[in-house]
């Protein structure tokens, strides 16, 4: 996902290409996001990403975006976070148009010894609370979607 100010002018986009971004100014959240992996992944895609900043602390990220300094590359799952929360009413979330890779979480074990108790119950707090954060995030897409629409309305009066 992407993170942007309210004022910035692709924040008009329902979604956001790569080709879109060229040029702009990006910021990550290093503890979130790999650079090397990141900027590997748009290389192969023929982009080369500007990133002015990595840093690893979310809040300095916001204040970057809110500050208009840059736009912020995010797991969904951490927007969806941010969004429930109510926080930064000034930031806007826009999906790359293109598809972004999909992060994954796993557990590993040996094969001969199966999860015990205090791993499946590790495995199944991290799968509930992704699962919860997705059904919270479900209900206010139409209020996401909402706002995408009014704010296209008013760029264009």
């Amino acid at each position: 996902m992407l993170l942007l100010n309210r004022a910035h002018p692709l924040a008009g986009c329902q979604s956001i290409s790569r080709q879109q971004l060229a040029g702009e100014h990006l910021a990550i959240d290093g503890s979130r996001v790999n650079r090397t992996t990141f900027c590997a992944a748009e290389e192969k895609m023929g982009n080369n990403p500007i990133i002015d900043y990595d840093v690893r602390h979310l809040e300095l990220l916001l204040s970057l975006v809110e500050a208009n300094r840059c736009i912020s590359i995010v797991p969904s799952v951490k927007y969806r976070e941010l969004r429930l929360l109510g926080k930064h009413s000034d930031v806007v979330c826009r999906p790359y148009s293109d598809g972004a890779p999909v992060a994954y979480f796993g557990i590993a074990y040996h094969k001969r010894r199966p999860l015990n108790a205090q791993g499946k119950r590790f495995r199944d707090f991290v799968r509930n609370y992704l699962q919860g954060i997705d059904r919270a995030y479900e209900a206010l897409i139409d209020q996401v979607r909402s706002e995408i629409a009014d704010d296209a309305s008013q760029s264009a009066t």
